[in-house]
């Protein structure tokens, strides 16, 4: 392992919910958005709670 790399964690996670937050944030950015979670999770100064995307307006014709 290269020292500007982090260690790899592997987690347990249903596949139907790892599927549906990858269309979410993108599959290259779940690492970043658990990471955020967890810098705010243990109180790390200046760290804020990762938000959803806002729900999909219905339109007018619905």
């Amino acid at each position: 392992m290269k020292d500007t790399h982090t260690r790899h964690r592997p987690i347990r996670v249903d596949d139907e919910l790892w599927a549906a937050f990858g269309a979410i944030v993108g599959d290259r950015n779940r690492s970043a958005v658990i990471r955020e979670f967890l810098r705010w999770y243990v109180g790390e100064r200046g760290a804020k709670l990762p938000r959803p995307p806002k729900a999909p307006t219905e339109s007018a014709d619905s």
